[in-house]
């Protein structure tokens, strides 16, 4: 049945008049005169109205055979199983691959099936990176997909591969918008937005800030380890020499800057309360020494920011040495009869006055 004559069975079905049925759509009588007799054919904008005043599926609507469409829609999903399956993803595969499921999309455009495979094989290349059109037509498709899609990580999934190609498609714009929408607590937020950057010197720039936020929950990740897990000294010791391994990597030398705030705060907390005391005690005296005596390095790289003025250094020490007695006090409280923890806390004073 043609698609005027199903408009004309469903308007009788529903006692309706074709001047009722034009007040209804915004559109002549004349207009729906024409679609009846097959001599032209409403607009696209229309077959969701259609289908409302009717009370139907657009599939209802266009007669088109549900269980005979997920059975094509998956003869053109199965093109794409068997290319992941491969032990070997030759080019000619991948093509075929293609191929079959862009005809796939061209019949079933609402597919969100074969959306996802195709996106999957656009995004893969077994001899390097899918070439521009490719790159072109996967970014179309992601954004598709994401204002779809209802599943958050799905949809942040489709974020992150559209962002991969912005630039290379010229929607660097639009990814940094779509960069956004990606949650703060996640940090390849930052390696979208760093991705999403036209100029040079920007990008370098939020590659930085993707660095620092990658490191730091990686060292977050490390100091948690420690610190909530019962560990033994010698598994402490081994989980704070990579640590300071990656440090040495990413960072100059002599570039800590107290060691970012808590690290060995935190790990003399965690030798105290699996009672190592003596090794407690050693990483208090270091983390004293790395929270005001390296304040005054010269040599800050570029991930780490820019140097201080004496003056701002001079207030920072004390704060740092303050803010160390405080914790030691109410940290340590089993200890402060020690006499080492006496005399680093006789240290920290001086450095307050």
């Amino acid at each position: 049945m043609r698609l005027g004559t199903r408009i004309k069975e469903l308007r009788r079905k529903n006692d309706l008049t074709q001047q009722k049925l034009a007040e209804y759509l915004s559109v002549s009588p004349q207009a729906v005169s024409q679609w009846e007799t097959n001599n032209a054919l409403p607009d696209i904008s229309l077959i969701a109205p259609l289908c409302n005043i009717f009370q139907i599926s657009s599939d209802d609507l266009l007669e088109i055979d549900v269980k005979n469409k997920q059975a094509k829609i998956q003869e053109y999903s199965n093109r794409f199983t068997v290319y992941a399956g491969a032990t070997e993803n030759t080019d000619e595969l991948r093509q075929n691959t293609i191929e079959a499921l862009r005809e796939g999309l061209k019949l079933y455009p609402d597919s969100i099936l074969l959306k996802k495979q195709l996106v999957n094989v656009l995004y893969t290349n077994a001899d390097g990176g899918p070439n521009l059109d490719e790159k072109k037509e996967m970014c179309r498709l992601c954004k598709e997909l994401i204002e779809d899609e209802i599943d958050l990580q799905e949809k942040y999934e489709y974020i992150v591969q559209y962002c991969n190609y912005a630039r290379f498609a010229g929607n660097c714009k639009e990814g940094k918008v779509l960069a956004q929408m990606l949650p703060d607590s996640q940090y390849y937020k930052q390696r979208c937005l760093a991705l999403c950057c036209e100029d040079n010197g920007e990008r370098v720039e939020e590659i930085k800030s993707y660095i620092r936020c990658a490191w730091g929950a990686l060292r977050d990740g490390m100091l948690l380890l420690i610190t909530e897990c019962d560990s033994l000294s010698e598994d402490i010791f081994a989980i704070r020499k990579k640590q300071e391994q990656i440090n040495k990597i990413l960072f100059d030398n002599d570039d800590f800057v107290k060691y970012e705030d808590f690290d060995e705060f935190k790990i003399a907390e965690a030798f105290y309360h699996s009672g190592y005391i003596d090794d407690a005690i050693k990483y208090l005296d270091i983390c004293l020494k790395k929270w005001t005596e390296n304040h005054g390095i010269g040599k800050i790289s570029s991930l780490r920011g820019t140097e201080m003025d004496n003056t701002t250094m001079e207030k920072d020490i004390k704060l740092e040495a303050n803010g160390f007695i405080t914790l030691v006090n109410s940290r340590f409280k089993n200890l402060l009869t020690d006499e080492r923890i006496i005399a680093l806390l006789e240290k920290a004073t001086k450095l307050v006055k």
